[in-house]
């Protein structure tokens, strides 16, 4: 397997940060074990010298004729992973869909706390030349979340 690691650039092209060629263990493949291992990356620095990925890898195989539904109406899907930020665990990435199952009505989602003056004055003292209402616009977009919001307004101070 040929992983690659970009850094995504929102007004620029996405630049690759690092790589790796991992070989996939036999008893993954064959036993039906799970790996847990770290990888080393390389990149410009050198081979092995980007750091290190934990990869947690497991196969089950599929049982019956997957090439065709066994519901109407339910489809294969691909399930992309989603990205995470600090320390969350990961989680195996599901290549087909489970049965349609009703579900009851969802509630709405909660709303993110109010963007206070506070916050708007942390992110301020990092970037004192940019506008108060675009700090203001930035975290209300990022539902408060000030790592995130900082990231994006790093993103429009590149350009």
């Amino acid at each position: 397997m040929h992983l690659e690691i970009y850094d995504e650039c929102s007004f620029t092209d996405d630049q690759l940060v690092a790589q790796a060629t991992i070989q996939i263990p036999d008893c993954v493949i064959t036993g039906g074990e799970t790996s847990d291992d770290w990888h080393p990356l390389s990149g410009k620095q050198g081979d092995g010298k980007e750091g290190m990925i934990n990869l947690i890898m497991n196969y089950t195989p599929m049982s019956g004729d997957m090439s065709v539904p066994a519901m109407p109406g339910q489809m294969p899907v691909m399930v992309a992973p989603q990205p995470y930020i600090g320390l969350m665990p990961t989680i195996g990435v599901p290549v087909y869909s489970a049965p349609a199952v009703p579900t009851p009505q969802a509630q709405p989602p909660a709303r993110p706390p109010p963007v206070t003056p506070e916050d708007v004055a942390q992110l301020k003292e990092m970037f004192p030349a940019m506008d108060d209402e675009i700090i203001r616009s930035v975290l209300e977009q990022r539902g408060g979340d000030k790592g995130a919001a900082t990231t994006s307004l790093l993103e429009l101070t590149e350009t």
